[in-house]
């Protein structure tokens, strides 16, 4: 086996499990040298209720190890204690009494074994020091992804079903925004080029921080291609700094020209007005062309994000106008998703959607028609038009990466999207499954 060539044998390291790739590194130094790559993942992944930061710290200090790691997944999900005991006891409650007790007693028992853990290891986890002198090591990292949602490692079977239901999940909204500040600081301080950046539950006074924060933390997304925030916005903390909060948004995404996939999600009780944020973005762009709309011309401004293929925009409240300036600002645009699952239970209805506080959707879509090729287009949730008080309940076509659920040809987001992209005609009866209601 010495003698193949170094491309055949970088093929049968990649299959091997890690005890056998151990074990085949000990045959020879040949072996050695080219298998101690596959000893580390490019993409680290941390949890909670483990010395993950240690280990990331410890791996830094190792003078071949930093470069193989590209991808850091950093899983801060946990367990709203309250809710849980709520959600695990209605997941039981037509077991046998004492059956479900048994259930309940042992899952509360793990629960309590890894709550300690997390006790021992919270020091360390986004400790910015530590951060700064690991990232400062990994000059080949690309991508950072938080997750709050992603389940944080659970193996009892009954702590992994209540993890569907998004009430078991907390929010520590301080510790989150802090946590993150620390993360982007590190990044900033280490001349690390991210090319990926998302969070899954951002809050959003994390864009209410001091301008000069702001403005170093901006500095970390220059690089990026992909984008992915998903931000929980209260209307309790959030609601006095809602102009400035989303001033600032601007701010940071105007930071990311070089931006081909962006993702802004937003998470409450209703769907959160981002007009300050769109007018904001358009006030940054200089108007350069005219473009025409079937028999009309208008003057547009340049792209915010010149690059941009993918955009997906979700539980916003906004005008037809506005949103259409935005989106038809991008003629690079090729996938488009308005709306999303929204953050429900199994087996709800989206809660996520479009709200448009005037206009209509045909007058939007007409606008995407003729303005821009878009190849894909997804829609899912609740759609509102203030104006008219119509809703419809729309269901996807695409999943979220884009491959085709194939489904029925009457599914009303269908019909939209060959109106928009195969640009055909308009069918009043698409409308007829849309339930009409006050809002």
């Amino acid at each position: 086996m010495d003698q193949l060539p170094a491309e055949i044998r970088r093929e049968i390291l990649q299959l091997l499990d890690l005890d056998t790739l151990k074990a085949l590194r000990q045959v020879s130094k040949d072996w050695a040298d080219l298998g101690e790559e596959y000893m580390i993942s490019s993409t680290f992944v941390t949890y909670l209720h483990r010395d993950d930061f240690g280990r990331l710290q410890s791996l830094s200090e190792h003078p071949r190890f930093p470069s193989y790691i590209r991808r850091l997944e950093i899983n801060l999900g946990e367990v709203n204690e309250y809710h849980a005991r709520h959600n695990t006891y209605f997941m039981q409650y037509l077991q046998d009494p004492e059956y479900r007790n048994s259930r309940l007693n042992e899952a509360w028992a793990y629960h309590g074994g890894l709550k300690t853990l997390k006790e021992v290891y919270a020091p360390k986890v986004c400790d910015p020091s530590l951060l700064e002198d690991t990232f400062k090591q990994l000059q080949n990292l690309e991508s950072i992804a938080v997750s709050l949602h992603n389940m944080p490692g659970f193996t009892n079977e009954l702590f992994q079903g209540i993890w569907r239901f998004p009430t078991t999940r907390a929010l520590p909204r301080v510790w989150t925004w802090e946590r993150f500040t620390s993360i982007l600081t590190a990044v900033s301080s280490s001349n690390i080029q991210l090319k990926s950046l998302s969070h899954d539950r951002l809050p959003f006074e994390f864009f209410t921080q001091r301008p000069t924060v702001i403005s170093q933390l901006s500095t970390t997304v220059t690089n990026l291609q992909f984008l992915s925030l998903q931000l929980d916005y209260s209307d309790s903390p959030n609601a006095a700094h809602h102009q400035t909060g989303l001033e600032r948004l601007s701010q940071f995404l105007r930071s990311a020209p070089l931006v081909k996939t962006l993702h802004l999600v937003f998470q409450g009780r209703t769907k959160i007005l981002i007009s300050p944020l769109l007018s904001n973005l358009e006030a940054h762009a200089a108007s350069v062309e005219t473009l025409s709309l079937g028999d009309k011309k208008k003057d547009i401004s340049s792209p915010n994000f010149p690059f941009l293929e993918t955009l997906m925009l979700d539980k916003i409240a906004t005008t037809e106008f506005e949103l259409a300036a935005f989106i038809t600002r991008h003629p690079t645009l090729r996938r488009l998703q308005l709306g999303g699952p929204g953050l429900v239970a199994p087996h709800h209805s989206s809660d996520g959607g479009i709200q448009l506080t005037s206009g209509t959707f045909k007058g939007l879509f007409s606008q995407l028609k003729f303005s821009l090729d878009i190849e894909k287009f997804n829609a899912q949730g609740e759609f509102q038009e203030i104006e008219s008080s119509s809703r419809m309940q729309l269901q996807p076509v695409w999943t979220k990466e884009w491959v085709d659920l194939k489904l029925h040809e009457r599914v009303e987001t269908k019909c939209f999207e060959d109106f928009i992209v195969r640009k055909v005609p308009w069918d009043p009866q698409w409308m007829e499954g849309v339930s009409q209601a006050e809002l």
